[in-house]
């Protein structure tokens, strides 16, 4: 769960699974979703080292173009001159504003954990309502198992994947009952002034980290989800400066919820992602309409490396965040005239998502947070005529209803469903507006509308 950037912001959830190439994998990665799904989204700089330069650059060739390939991503200032948006701006740390420059791409050199603890990396876009009804912004690092000890994990080293400084860490207390379970932290890194790295779900943080969140004043804020409490707790005012390699954390055995590392970035010099609505609060645009492939900032041979990790069958290895195709039913949706609240936790029982796995491309996800039914979600083999199961990116505003339920028996979408028995209708309505209605029974029988949820985007 990564609360990035935003005191009052959290999500809960991330789809581990991996569907692959033996047993084992298939083993891992279902009982990953399991535990994966439920919780994450968004995490969180004290040293007198402002001027840092992790290029080692002087300050007159910190402006240099890169040889890179970056689209630059440009605001329009009052006197009509374009700027580069700066990753940093949103937060009130004007001495990480004096980072250098990003140069290129190549701006991580540690891995974040010991490769060989790295069991999987879960690419991005994973889906697991409640936390995830929409594509997620950040992968996963799967933690490693004590097999034989139930799903206890080994105590892993996390490691700083490169110079940099630690600029906003977050700690989150999950509760049940009233009765405390544990804690995790999320921790905010940046190598230059536009490239932003976050980490969520450490369990304990440095000795060091700790000495400076000891100092500021926390701000905190509490979520219910039933029988669940969660308890935000951000620490704005931190500059740390880190440098590759130095353990900033561990995760450890708990025995609750945790089975992974959320690891996501966002890069403002890249153009903005076309979302066709407003899904995400201003506290998390960045890292939405900027969102990157953190593996891609890696250099060779570590970045071949990484990416064999990845559990995604095929192309983009890395997860695919953005789904949204206009005309079409493919992307995300929200309830019709509904209001952000002041933090995410609010809006995830009013999203809707007819989108592809990010493990298996092949099979289609349609993702509620309330509303047409209980939270969850429906795995479907898609289908290219008639309209059962049609792929999402054919589905027009043609008139017509569109049904959706599981594949029979065995199959892999099973794997991606919460209900077991069921069916969603669906009709475009027009380029921005779509109803569904969840039901009993299959699409085998004739089927109408009896009081369905109109979606927009």
């Amino acid at each position: 769960m990564n609360k990035l950037f935003s005191s009052k912001t959290k999500q809960t959830g991330s789809a581990c699974r991996q569907a692959g190439f033996a047993n084992i994998l298939i083993i891992l990665i279902g009982v990953g979703l399991a535990i994966f799904a439920g919780f994450f989204l968004w995490a969180n700089f004290k040293n007198d080292n402002i001027g840092f330069n992790p290029t080692n650059q002087k300050a007159g060739d910190q402006k240099k173009k890169s040889t890179d390939k970056i689209d630059k991503a440009k605001n329009t200032n009052e006197h009509g001159q374009e700027e580069t948006v700066q990753a940093t701006e949103i937060y009130d740390n004007s001495h990480v504003q004096n980072l250098p420059l990003c140069q290129g791409s190549h701006l991580l050199v540690s891995s974040p954990m010991d490769l060989d603890k790295i069991p999987i990396i879960i690419p991005r876009g994973g889906i697991s309502p409640l936390g995830h009804v929409l594509p997620s912004d950040h992968g996963g690092i799967m933690y490693p198992r004590a097999w034989g000890q139930n799903l206890y994990i080994e105590e892993t080293e996390i490691k700083a994947p490169g110079d940099g400084h630690i600029f906003r860490i977050e700690r989150t207390l999950y509760s049940r009952n009233g009765k405390k379970e544990k804690e995790d932290y999320d921790i905010a890194f940046s190598p230059c002034r536009e490239f932003v790295v976050y980490m969520g779900h450490v369990s304990t943080i440095s000795k060091s980290l700790q000495k400076i969140i000891d100092l500021p004043k926390e701000y905190c804020d509490t979520h219910k989800e039933n029988d669940l409490e969660y308890t935000f707790c951000t620490y704005p005012k931190v500059d740390y400066l880190t440098h590759s390699g130095e353990v900033i954390g561990i995760v450890k055995s708990d025995g609750i919820r945790v089975s992974g590392m959320d690891f996501g970035a966002f890069d403002t010099r890249t153009a903005e992602l076309k979302f066709l609505g407003n899904f995400y609060p201003e506290a998390r645009k960045l890292q939405t309409l900027h969102n990157v492939c953190p593996w891609d900032y890696y250099s060779s041979p570590l970045k071949e490396q990484l990416f064999d990790k990845l559990a995604a069958k095929s192309e983009p290895k890395c997860g695919s965040f953005m789904q949204d195709k206009d005309g079409t039913i493919a992307g995300n949706w929200q309830v019709k005239d509904y209001q952000h609240q002041s933090s995410d936790s609010g809006d995830w029982g009013q999203q809707f998502a007819v989108v592809h796995d990010h493990i298996n491309p092949e099979i289609g996800i349609i993702a509620f947070g309330g509303m047409i039914h209980e939270p969850g979600m429906l795995g479907f083999e898609p289908t290219h005529t008639g309209v059962i199961n049609r792929e999402p990116t054919e589905v027009t505003a043609d008139g017509k209803i569109y049904c959706y339920a599981m594949g029979e028996g065995g199959s892999l979408s099973n794997q991606k469903s919460s209900i077991r028995s069921g069916k969603i209708l669906i009709q475009l309505l027009g380029r921005t507006t779509l109803k569904a209605e969840f039901q009993q029974g299959s699409c085998d029988t004739i089927f109408k509308f009896n009081s369905p949820t109109i979606y927009e985007r």
